[in-house]
């Protein structure tokens, strides 16, 4: 890109971007703008602006870029590619998973609901590879997070959510998924990639217990 390209995309400079592109243009008629690559450093500071014009002038978004969505917390761009159909909803990330996924753990409200308006699977996804949504959310509290995710179809038994909630000491958390149909004898969900998780596997109970948390 240089240096003066990539500085106008990854700071959202319009007018400076196409002032480089017809400079160069101007000096060699040959010349190609790197839209694709142009996105890329866009997508590294979510600058929602860059990422737009580049799509409207052909860019192709690969794994390398939704890598680095997913990694810089892109949520502006994120919304780009949903809402120009560049993307599935549920597309996994490699290395990170469907972008609910990864929103949900960071108790990103807004991003976990934009998510599910547009069509994300509450139930379809994972997080580490075994996690449900349900779970990783009921296990860091956020009671705004779990609720919406339990109003978009999120499947509460078998889900693990209540044993992650209870091990964390989330009490409301819990009492909400005991109201919304979880079994208390549950023993949550093994991760499929380490036998040994299965030896640790206990009860909401037994995992509140365990942790010291006496008033779940």
């Amino acid at each position: 890109l240089g240096d003066d390209l990539w500085q106008a995309c990854t700071e959202g400079q319009i007018d400076a971007m196409t002032s480089i592109i017809l400079q160069r243009q101007s000096t060699d008629a040959a010349y190609d703008p790197p839209f694709s690559g142009m996105l890329h450093a866009a997508t590294l500071r979510d600058r929602a602006n860059i990422v737009s014009y580049c799509l409207e002038r052909g860019a192709t978004v690969n794994d390398s870029i939704l890598q680095a969505l997913a990694g810089a917390s892109s949520f502006q761009t994120h919304k780009v590619l949903i809402q120009t159909n560049t993307i599935d909803i549920n597309y996994y990330i490699p290395w990170w998973g469907p972008v609910l996924a990864v929103v949900a753990p960071d108790e990103d409200y807004e991003w976990v609901k934009f998510c599910l308006e547009n069509g994300a699977n509450a139930n379809f996804n994972r997080v580490d590879e075994y996690k449900t949504v349900l779970g990783a959310a009921a296990e860091n509290g956020r009671m705004d997070v779990v609720q919406l995710l339990l109003d978009h179809g999120a499947t509460v038994q078998g889900s693990g959510a209540i044993v992650l909630a209870a091990e964390a000491g989330n009490k409301e958390v819990v009492a909400l998924l005991l109201e919304r149909g979880a079994d208390v004898n549950e023993v949550g969900v093994a991760d499929p990639t380490d036998p040994r998780v299965g030896e640790d596997m206990g009860s909401a109970l037994h995992k509140a217990v365990a942790a010291s948390h006496e008033d779940v």
